[in-house]
Protein backbone atom coordinates (compact mmCIF):
# COMPACT_ATOMS: atom_id res chain seq x y z
CA UNK A 1 0.00 0.00 0.00
CA UNK A 2 2.98 2.46 0.72
CA UNK A 3 4.35 1.79 -2.22
CA UNK A 4 0.58 2.45 -4.04
CA UNK A 5 0.40 5.45 -2.40
CA UNK A 6 4.54 6.63 -3.56
CA UNK A 7 3.55 5.90 -6.91
CA UNK A 8 0.66 7.51 -7.57
CA UNK A 9 2.10 10.77 -5.60
CA UNK A 10 5.25 10.94 -7.52
CA UNK A 11 3.18 10.09 -10.66
CA UNK A 12 0.70 13.69 -10.01
CA UNK A 13 4.24 15.67 -8.94
CA UNK A 14 5.94 14.64 -11.76
CA UNK A 15 3.26 16.30 -14.22
CA UNK A 16 3.79 19.50 -12.58
CA UNK A 17 7.53 19.94 -14.19
CA UNK A 18 6.19 18.73 -17.43
CA UNK A 19 3.14 20.77 -17.45
CA UNK A 20 5.49 23.76 -16.89
CA UNK A 21 7.92 22.36 -19.93
CA UNK A 22 5.13 22.33 -22.28
CA UNK A 23 3.71 25.86 -21.23
CA UNK A 24 7.44 27.21 -21.16
CA UNK A 25 7.84 25.71 -24.91
CA UNK A 26 4.53 27.02 -26.30
CA UNK A 27 5.35 30.49 -24.89
CA UNK A 28 8.97 30.08 -26.57
CA UNK A 29 7.08 29.23 -29.83
CA UNK A 30 8.87 26.14 -30.16
CA UNK A 31 5.67 23.21 -29.96
CA UNK A 32 7.32 21.55 -32.92
CA UNK A 33 10.79 21.43 -31.66
CA UNK A 34 10.29 21.32 -27.88
CA UNK A 35 12.52 18.06 -27.42
CA UNK A 36 12.98 18.75 -23.01
CA UNK A 37 9.04 18.41 -22.80
CA UNK A 38 8.36 14.78 -25.04
CA UNK A 39 12.12 13.62 -23.91
CA UNK A 40 10.68 13.55 -20.13
CA UNK A 41 7.12 13.45 -20.86
CA UNK A 42 8.25 9.56 -21.78
CA UNK A 43 10.65 9.17 -19.26
CA UNK A 44 8.12 9.92 -16.76
CA UNK A 45 5.44 7.63 -18.69
CA UNK A 46 8.13 4.70 -18.44
CA UNK A 47 8.70 5.20 -14.88
CA UNK A 48 6.14 7.61 -13.53
CA UNK A 49 3.30 5.58 -15.17
CA UNK A 50 4.92 2.20 -15.37
CA UNK A 51 5.70 2.05 -12.05
CA UNK A 52 2.68 3.23 -10.64
CA UNK A 53 1.34 -0.05 -12.30
CA UNK A 54 3.66 -2.29 -10.80
CA UNK A 55 2.99 -0.93 -7.63
CA UNK A 56 -0.63 -1.18 -7.99
CA UNK A 57 -0.93 -5.01 -9.47
CA UNK A 58 2.27 -6.53 -7.58
CA UNK A 59 1.31 -9.38 -6.06
CA UNK A 60 4.96 -10.42 -4.49
CA UNK A 61 6.10 -10.59 -8.53
CA UNK A 62 9.99 -11.57 -8.47
CA UNK A 63 12.69 -11.37 -11.61
CA UNK A 64 14.90 -13.58 -12.05
CA UNK A 65 18.81 -12.75 -12.79
CA UNK A 66 21.93 -15.41 -13.22
CA UNK A 67 22.19 -15.38 -9.74
CA UNK A 68 18.85 -15.39 -7.90
CA UNK A 69 15.21 -14.05 -7.65
CA UNK A 70 14.50 -10.53 -6.24
CA UNK A 71 11.29 -8.85 -6.10
CA UNK A 72 10.14 -6.11 -7.87
CA UNK A 73 9.16 -3.97 -4.73
CA UNK A 74 12.65 -3.36 -3.74
CA UNK A 75 14.21 -0.79 -5.49
CA UNK A 76 10.53 1.24 -6.72
CA UNK A 77 10.14 3.57 -4.50
CA UNK A 78 14.23 4.99 -4.96
CA UNK A 79 13.22 4.72 -8.70
CA UNK A 80 10.16 7.00 -8.52
CA UNK A 81 11.92 9.56 -6.24
CA UNK A 82 14.95 9.98 -8.85
CA UNK A 83 12.56 10.03 -11.50
CA UNK A 84 10.69 12.64 -10.10
CA UNK A 85 13.98 14.72 -8.80
CA UNK A 86 15.37 14.29 -12.41
CA UNK A 87 12.03 16.14 -13.64
CA UNK A 88 12.60 18.93 -11.47
CA UNK A 89 16.23 19.07 -12.38
CA UNK A 90 15.42 19.60 -15.90
CA UNK A 91 12.86 21.88 -15.40
CA UNK A 92 15.91 24.34 -13.56
CA UNK A 93 17.67 23.26 -16.54
CA UNK A 94 15.27 24.53 -18.98
CA UNK A 95 14.73 28.16 -17.20
CA UNK A 96 18.45 28.77 -16.43
CA UNK A 97 18.28 28.64 -20.77
CA UNK A 98 15.13 30.76 -21.26
CA UNK A 99 15.91 33.11 -18.65
CA UNK A 100 19.69 33.62 -20.04
CA UNK A 101 18.50 34.12 -23.40
CA UNK A 102 15.88 36.85 -22.49
CA UNK A 103 18.70 38.44 -20.21
CA UNK A 104 20.48 38.74 -23.91
CA UNK A 105 18.30 39.94 -25.73
CA UNK A 106 17.16 42.65 -23.19
CA UNK A 107 20.70 43.49 -22.86
CA UNK A 108 20.80 43.85 -26.92
CA UNK A 109 17.74 45.72 -26.97
CA UNK A 110 15.99 42.78 -28.89
CA UNK A 111 12.63 41.98 -29.17
CA UNK A 112 11.84 38.33 -27.80
CA UNK A 113 11.59 36.42 -31.05
CA UNK A 114 8.82 34.44 -29.28
CA UNK A 115 6.38 37.48 -29.71
CA UNK A 116 6.97 37.32 -33.39
CA UNK A 117 3.55 35.36 -34.78
CA UNK A 118 5.82 33.71 -37.42
CA UNK A 119 6.94 31.47 -34.85
CA UNK A 120 3.61 29.84 -33.80
CA UNK A 121 1.81 26.67 -35.31
CA UNK A 122 0.56 25.88 -37.11
CA UNK A 123 0.52 27.47 -40.70
CA UNK A 124 -1.74 27.27 -43.37
CA UNK A 125 -1.96 27.97 -47.17
CA UNK A 126 1.40 26.34 -48.76
CA UNK A 127 2.17 24.24 -45.33
CA UNK A 128 -0.75 21.98 -45.84
CA UNK A 129 0.68 20.77 -49.46
CA UNK A 130 4.14 21.04 -48.13
CA UNK A 131 3.30 18.61 -45.35
CA UNK A 132 1.15 15.97 -47.55
CA UNK A 133 4.65 15.68 -49.70
CA UNK A 134 6.60 14.93 -46.82
CA UNK A 135 4.20 12.62 -45.49
CA UNK A 136 4.01 10.55 -48.24
CA UNK A 137 7.81 10.59 -49.26
CA UNK A 138 8.95 9.69 -45.59
CA UNK A 139 6.31 6.71 -45.88
CA UNK A 140 7.69 5.33 -48.73
CA UNK A 141 11.43 5.81 -47.03
CA UNK A 142 9.64 3.92 -44.00
CA UNK A 143 8.65 1.20 -45.69
CA UNK A 144 11.85 0.66 -47.95
CA UNK A 145 13.90 0.55 -44.83
CA UNK A 146 11.90 -1.78 -43.14
CA UNK A 147 11.69 -4.01 -46.20
CA UNK A 148 14.98 -3.73 -46.64
CA UNK A 149 15.48 -4.71 -42.79
CA UNK A 150 13.40 -8.18 -43.16
CA UNK A 151 15.12 -8.84 -46.43
CA UNK A 152 18.54 -8.97 -44.86
CA UNK A 153 17.30 -11.14 -42.20
CA UNK A 154 16.67 -13.82 -45.03
CA UNK A 155 19.10 -13.14 -47.03
CA UNK A 156 23.05 -12.28 -47.10
CA UNK A 157 23.81 -8.51 -47.80
CA UNK A 158 26.91 -6.95 -47.76
CA UNK A 159 28.38 -5.24 -44.80
CA UNK A 160 27.79 -1.21 -46.41
CA UNK A 161 24.50 -1.70 -47.69
CA UNK A 162 23.42 -3.23 -44.26
CA UNK A 163 24.93 -0.06 -42.44
CA UNK A 164 23.42 2.18 -44.33
CA UNK A 165 19.78 0.51 -44.01
CA UNK A 166 20.74 0.25 -40.04
CA UNK A 167 21.02 4.47 -40.20
CA UNK A 168 18.16 4.60 -42.00
CA UNK A 169 16.27 2.63 -39.32
CA UNK A 170 17.52 5.44 -36.64
CA UNK A 171 15.70 8.22 -38.32
CA UNK A 172 12.89 6.78 -40.59
CA UNK A 173 9.96 6.61 -37.94
CA UNK A 174 9.68 10.35 -37.78
CA UNK A 175 7.09 9.58 -40.90
CA UNK A 176 4.40 8.71 -37.83
CA UNK A 177 4.90 11.98 -36.45
CA UNK A 178 4.14 13.71 -39.91
CA UNK A 179 1.29 11.48 -40.62
CA UNK A 180 0.16 12.84 -36.92
CA UNK A 181 0.67 16.32 -37.73
CA UNK A 182 -1.60 15.63 -41.23
CA UNK A 183 -4.03 13.75 -39.95
CA UNK A 184 -6.39 16.66 -39.46
CA UNK A 185 -5.84 18.01 -42.75
CA UNK A 186 -5.24 14.85 -44.73
CA UNK A 187 -8.36 13.35 -44.69
CA UNK A 188 -8.50 11.72 -47.88
CA UNK A 189 -5.60 10.11 -46.76
CA UNK A 190 -6.41 9.16 -43.27
CA UNK A 191 -6.99 5.69 -44.55
CA UNK A 192 -3.69 4.90 -45.59
CA UNK A 193 -1.77 6.09 -42.96
CA UNK A 194 -4.35 4.16 -40.92
CA UNK A 195 -3.76 1.09 -42.69
CA UNK A 196 0.16 1.22 -42.78
CA UNK A 197 0.33 1.84 -38.83
CA UNK A 198 -1.85 -1.01 -38.00
CA UNK A 199 0.00 -3.12 -40.88
CA UNK A 200 3.23 -2.19 -39.43
CA UNK A 201 1.95 -2.72 -35.94
CA UNK A 202 0.77 -6.24 -36.68
CA UNK A 203 4.34 -7.21 -37.85
CA UNK A 204 6.19 -5.95 -35.53
CA UNK A 205 4.01 -6.92 -32.83
CA UNK A 206 3.61 -10.76 -34.74
CA UNK A 207 7.31 -10.72 -34.32
CA UNK A 208 8.10 -9.86 -30.45
CA UNK A 209 8.56 -6.35 -31.19
CA UNK A 210 6.79 -4.41 -29.03
CA UNK A 211 9.21 -0.77 -29.05
CA UNK A 212 9.07 -0.01 -32.07
CA UNK A 213 5.33 -0.28 -32.29
CA UNK A 214 5.08 1.28 -29.48
CA UNK A 215 7.44 4.42 -30.66
CA UNK A 216 5.34 4.42 -33.74
CA UNK A 217 2.35 5.36 -31.38
CA UNK A 218 4.23 7.83 -29.89
CA UNK A 219 5.07 9.34 -32.81
CA UNK A 220 1.77 9.17 -34.41
CA UNK A 221 0.03 11.20 -31.05
CA UNK A 222 2.52 13.86 -30.68
CA UNK A 223 1.73 15.02 -34.15
CA UNK A 224 -1.72 15.20 -33.27
CA UNK A 225 -1.39 16.44 -30.16
CA UNK A 226 0.88 19.75 -31.59
CA UNK A 227 -1.50 20.15 -34.55
CA UNK A 228 -4.25 19.74 -32.90
CA UNK A 229 -4.40 19.14 -28.49
CA UNK A 230 -8.40 19.65 -28.48
CA UNK A 231 -8.64 16.77 -30.93
CA UNK A 232 -8.08 14.77 -27.50
CA UNK A 233 -10.96 15.78 -25.69
CA UNK A 234 -14.15 15.49 -28.28
CA UNK A 235 -16.19 12.79 -27.14
CA UNK A 236 -16.05 11.00 -30.39
CA UNK A 237 -12.70 10.21 -30.27
CA UNK A 238 -12.81 6.51 -28.91
CA UNK A 239 -9.79 5.88 -30.93
CA UNK A 240 -7.61 6.91 -28.14
CA UNK A 241 -9.22 4.99 -25.70
CA UNK A 242 -9.09 1.95 -27.63
CA UNK A 243 -5.88 2.31 -27.94
CA UNK A 244 -5.10 2.89 -24.43
CA UNK A 245 -7.22 -0.31 -23.90
CA UNK A 246 -5.80 -2.73 -26.09
CA UNK A 247 -1.92 -1.84 -26.45
CA UNK A 248 -0.92 -3.37 -22.95
CA UNK A 249 -2.34 -6.41 -23.88
CA UNK A 250 -0.73 -6.10 -27.59
CA UNK A 251 2.37 -5.95 -25.91
CA UNK A 252 2.03 -8.51 -23.44
CA UNK A 253 0.75 -10.70 -26.08
CA UNK A 254 3.44 -9.89 -28.18
CA UNK A 255 6.24 -10.94 -25.25
CA UNK A 256 4.73 -14.09 -24.92
CA UNK A 257 5.17 -14.59 -28.89
CA UNK A 258 8.89 -13.73 -28.30
CA UNK A 259 9.30 -15.93 -25.45
CA UNK A 260 7.71 -19.02 -26.49
CA UNK A 261 9.79 -18.65 -30.19
CA UNK A 262 13.00 -17.57 -28.73
CA UNK A 263 13.29 -15.71 -32.04
CA UNK A 264 12.34 -12.68 -34.09
CA UNK A 265 12.52 -14.37 -37.19
CA UNK A 266 9.61 -16.15 -38.74
CA UNK A 267 10.94 -19.46 -40.16
CA UNK A 268 7.62 -18.99 -43.18
CA UNK A 269 4.73 -18.21 -44.07
CA UNK A 270 3.15 -20.82 -41.95
CA UNK A 271 5.40 -19.61 -39.12
CA UNK A 272 3.80 -15.62 -40.05
CA UNK A 273 0.61 -17.52 -39.80
CA UNK A 274 0.62 -18.61 -35.95
CA UNK A 275 2.18 -15.82 -35.13
CA UNK A 276 -0.21 -13.41 -36.28
CA UNK A 277 -2.89 -15.96 -34.82
CA UNK A 278 -1.40 -15.59 -31.44
CA UNK A 279 -1.51 -11.68 -31.48
CA UNK A 280 -4.98 -11.93 -31.62
CA UNK A 281 -6.23 -15.03 -30.64
CA UNK A 282 -5.27 -17.66 -28.00
CA UNK A 283 -2.05 -18.20 -27.12
CA UNK A 284 -1.91 -22.08 -26.88
CA UNK A 285 -0.62 -23.48 -29.46
CA UNK A 286 -0.12 -27.44 -30.06
CA UNK A 287 3.22 -29.42 -29.08
CA UNK A 288 3.73 -30.41 -32.59
CA UNK A 289 3.84 -27.06 -34.29
CA UNK A 290 6.78 -25.84 -32.31
CA UNK A 291 7.31 -27.72 -29.42
CA UNK A 292 6.35 -25.45 -26.57
CA UNK A 293 3.18 -25.05 -24.87
CA UNK A 294 1.59 -21.26 -23.94
CA UNK A 295 2.01 -19.98 -20.32
CA UNK A 296 -1.14 -19.79 -18.68
CA UNK A 297 -4.05 -17.55 -20.21
CA UNK A 298 -3.53 -14.09 -18.53
CA UNK A 299 -5.90 -12.07 -16.32
CA UNK A 300 -6.16 -8.29 -16.43
CA UNK A 301 -4.42 -7.09 -13.49
CA UNK A 302 -1.27 -9.10 -14.27
CA UNK A 303 -1.39 -7.89 -18.15
CA UNK A 304 -1.16 -4.82 -16.52
CA UNK A 305 1.51 -5.44 -14.50
CA UNK A 306 4.04 -6.95 -17.00
CA UNK A 307 3.35 -4.43 -19.52
CA UNK A 308 4.08 -1.49 -16.24
CA UNK A 309 6.82 -3.89 -15.69
CA UNK A 310 8.28 -3.89 -19.18
CA UNK A 311 7.93 -0.09 -19.95
CA UNK A 312 9.47 0.78 -16.68
CA UNK A 313 12.75 -1.26 -17.99
CA UNK A 314 13.40 -3.58 -15.86
CA UNK A 315 17.43 -3.66 -15.86
CA UNK A 316 17.57 0.13 -14.54
CA UNK A 317 14.97 -1.04 -11.71
CA UNK A 318 17.34 -3.48 -10.85
CA UNK A 319 20.88 -1.28 -11.15
CA UNK A 320 19.11 1.56 -8.72
CA UNK A 321 17.71 -1.54 -6.22
CA UNK A 322 21.02 -2.63 -5.61
CA UNK A 323 23.25 0.72 -5.74
CA UNK A 324 24.66 1.52 -3.47
CA UNK A 325 23.57 -0.87 -1.18
CA UNK A 326 24.94 -4.23 -2.61
CA UNK A 327 27.19 -2.25 -5.56
CA UNK A 328 29.14 1.18 -4.20
CA UNK A 329 28.96 4.36 -7.16
CA UNK A 330 30.99 3.57 -9.49
CA UNK A 331 31.76 6.67 -10.53
CA UNK A 332 34.11 7.78 -13.49
CA UNK A 333 36.98 5.58 -14.31
CA UNK A 334 40.25 5.92 -16.97
CA UNK A 335 38.03 3.94 -19.50
CA UNK A 336 34.97 6.05 -19.91
CA UNK A 337 37.23 8.80 -20.82
CA UNK A 338 38.82 6.76 -23.61
CA UNK A 339 35.45 5.79 -24.26
CA UNK A 340 34.09 9.16 -24.47
CA UNK A 341 37.34 10.48 -26.81
CA UNK A 342 36.85 7.66 -29.71
CA UNK A 343 33.47 6.17 -28.65
CA UNK A 344 32.16 8.58 -31.91
CA UNK A 345 34.52 6.92 -34.28
CA UNK A 346 33.54 4.27 -36.23
CA UNK A 347 34.48 0.83 -34.82
CA UNK A 348 36.61 -0.35 -37.88
CA UNK A 349 38.88 2.63 -37.21
CA UNK A 350 40.08 1.51 -33.30
CA UNK A 351 40.72 -2.15 -33.57
CA UNK A 352 43.84 -1.99 -31.70
CA UNK A 353 42.17 0.00 -28.55
CA UNK A 354 41.71 -2.81 -25.37
CA UNK A 355 37.60 -3.18 -24.45
CA UNK A 356 36.56 -2.49 -21.13
CA UNK A 357 34.78 -5.20 -20.08
CA UNK A 358 32.50 -2.63 -18.38
CA UNK A 359 31.87 -0.57 -21.22
CA UNK A 360 28.56 0.51 -22.42
CA UNK A 361 25.34 -2.52 -20.78
CA UNK A 362 28.54 -4.51 -20.02
CA UNK A 363 28.20 -3.66 -16.46
CA UNK A 364 24.90 -5.27 -15.77
CA UNK A 365 26.69 -8.51 -15.68
CA UNK A 366 28.28 -7.81 -12.81
CA UNK A 367 24.35 -7.56 -11.87
CA UNK A 368 23.54 -10.60 -12.89
CA UNK A 369 22.46 -10.13 -16.44
CA UNK A 370 23.73 -12.48 -19.41
CA UNK A 371 24.62 -9.52 -21.52
CA UNK A 372 26.02 -11.05 -24.88
CA UNK A 373 26.51 -8.18 -27.18
CA UNK A 374 27.52 -10.48 -30.19
CA UNK A 375 23.78 -11.68 -30.06
CA UNK A 376 22.28 -8.42 -29.28
CA UNK A 377 20.06 -7.09 -26.15
CA UNK A 378 17.47 -5.47 -24.73
CA UNK A 379 18.47 -4.22 -21.71
CA UNK A 380 18.44 -0.32 -21.71
CA UNK A 381 20.37 0.95 -19.02
CA UNK A 382 18.47 4.53 -19.00
CA UNK A 383 20.41 7.89 -18.61
CA UNK A 384 18.34 7.60 -15.12
CA UNK A 385 19.96 4.61 -13.63
CA UNK A 386 23.72 5.22 -14.78
CA UNK A 387 23.51 8.88 -13.61
CA UNK A 388 22.30 6.81 -10.22
CA UNK A 389 24.31 4.35 -10.02
CA UNK A 390 27.61 6.63 -11.21
CA UNK A 391 27.06 9.45 -8.63
CA UNK A 392 23.65 9.00 -6.16
CA UNK A 393 21.29 11.44 -6.10
CA UNK A 394 23.57 14.15 -7.27
CA UNK A 395 24.59 12.90 -10.42
CA UNK A 396 21.13 12.12 -11.69
CA UNK A 397 20.61 16.59 -11.19
CA UNK A 398 23.79 17.44 -12.61
CA UNK A 399 23.36 14.98 -15.64
CA UNK A 400 19.53 15.91 -16.17
CA UNK A 401 19.77 19.47 -15.33
CA UNK A 402 22.91 19.91 -18.27
CA UNK A 403 20.74 17.77 -20.29
CA UNK A 404 17.29 19.42 -20.33
CA UNK A 405 19.84 22.83 -21.20
CA UNK A 406 21.27 20.95 -24.40
CA UNK A 407 17.69 19.81 -25.60
CA UNK A 408 16.04 23.33 -24.32
CA UNK A 409 19.07 25.29 -26.36
CA UNK A 410 18.27 22.94 -29.35
CA UNK A 411 14.69 23.71 -29.28
CA UNK A 412 15.15 27.24 -29.52
CA UNK A 413 17.78 27.21 -32.17
CA UNK A 414 15.71 25.78 -34.35
CA UNK A 415 12.62 27.97 -33.60
CA UNK A 416 11.95 29.68 -36.76
CA UNK A 417 9.18 30.06 -39.40
CA UNK A 418 8.25 26.51 -40.54
CA UNK A 419 9.63 25.12 -43.70
CA UNK A 420 10.96 21.90 -45.28
CA UNK A 421 13.64 21.23 -44.04
CA UNK A 422 12.73 22.30 -40.42
CA UNK A 423 9.74 20.31 -40.37
CA UNK A 424 11.73 17.32 -41.32
CA UNK A 425 14.68 17.86 -39.00
CA UNK A 426 12.73 18.42 -36.06
CA UNK A 427 10.74 14.61 -36.81
CA UNK A 428 14.15 13.12 -37.19
CA UNK A 429 15.59 14.63 -34.06
CA UNK A 430 12.23 14.25 -32.02
CA UNK A 431 12.66 10.74 -32.75
CA UNK A 432 16.40 10.52 -31.68
CA UNK A 433 15.98 12.97 -28.39
CA UNK A 434 12.97 11.39 -27.04
CA UNK A 435 14.14 7.66 -26.92
CA UNK A 436 17.65 8.54 -26.30
CA UNK A 437 16.49 8.01 -22.69
CA UNK A 438 17.58 4.27 -22.92
CA UNK A 439 21.34 4.98 -23.57
CA UNK A 440 23.90 5.28 -20.71
CA UNK A 441 25.44 8.47 -20.41
CA UNK A 442 28.78 7.71 -22.35
CA UNK A 443 26.73 6.26 -25.19
CA UNK A 444 24.16 9.08 -24.97
CA UNK A 445 27.31 11.36 -26.06
CA UNK A 446 29.22 9.38 -28.22
CA UNK A 447 26.47 8.54 -30.54
CA UNK A 448 25.07 12.10 -30.24
CA UNK A 449 27.40 13.52 -33.44
CA UNK A 450 26.72 10.73 -35.79
CA UNK A 451 22.45 10.53 -35.24
CA UNK A 452 22.89 14.49 -36.21
CA UNK A 453 24.95 13.69 -38.99
CA UNK A 454 22.08 10.77 -40.23
CA UNK A 455 19.61 13.21 -39.03
CA UNK A 456 20.76 16.23 -41.78
CA UNK A 457 21.45 13.78 -44.36
CA UNK A 458 17.50 12.04 -43.54
CA UNK A 459 16.38 16.07 -43.88
CA UNK A 460 18.45 16.46 -46.89
CA UNK A 461 16.72 13.44 -48.71
CA UNK A 462 13.08 14.03 -47.89
CA UNK A 463 13.54 17.26 -48.67
CA UNK A 464 15.06 16.96 -51.87
CA UNK A 465 12.87 14.86 -52.88
CA UNK A 466 9.74 16.93 -51.70
CA UNK A 467 11.35 19.89 -53.76
CA UNK A 468 11.48 17.38 -56.98
CA UNK A 469 7.94 16.30 -56.31
CA UNK A 470 7.17 20.28 -56.20
CA UNK A 471 8.99 21.02 -59.24
CA UNK A 472 7.30 18.43 -61.04
CA UNK A 473 3.39 19.65 -59.80
CA UNK A 474 4.43 22.85 -61.16
CA UNK A 475 5.22 21.98 -64.48
CA UNK A 476 2.83 19.68 -65.05
CA UNK A 477 0.15 22.20 -63.66
CA UNK A 478 2.34 25.11 -66.16
CA UNK A 479 1.85 22.35 -69.03
CA UNK A 480 -1.77 22.05 -68.41
CA UNK A 481 -2.67 25.52 -68.04
CA UNK A 482 -0.62 26.23 -71.44
CA UNK A 483 -3.09 23.42 -73.29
Amino acid sequence: MINILISLISLLLGLIPLWKMFIWGRAEGTPLTSFTFMYFLIQHIAFGFGGSLIAIFDHDYSYLTIYEYLPYAAGLFRLQLINLISLYAALAGMWAIITGRRIINASLHRCPSSLRRDHLWPMTGNYAQLLRRICYVSLVFHAIIISLQWYAVYNAIPDIPRYLIQIGAKVAPATFLFMGLWWIHGRRERWIFATYILVYGFIQMATGGRAPFLYAVFMFFTGLLIASPRWFIHSRRLVVVIAVVTVPWLAVQSEDIRLLYRSREPQDLGDWARRMTMLVGSKQMGVEDSGVVAPDPETLDRTLFRFGSRINELAALDIVARTPEEFPYWGWSEPDWLMLRTGWLPAFLLTDIPKDENSGVLFLRHYGWAVDPERGHSMPVTLLADSWRRFGCAGVIVVHFFWAAFLTTISILMRRRLSIQIIVLSGALLYIFTFSYTNDMVTLVTSLPRKLVVALAYTALISAMCLLMRARWVRVSADSASK
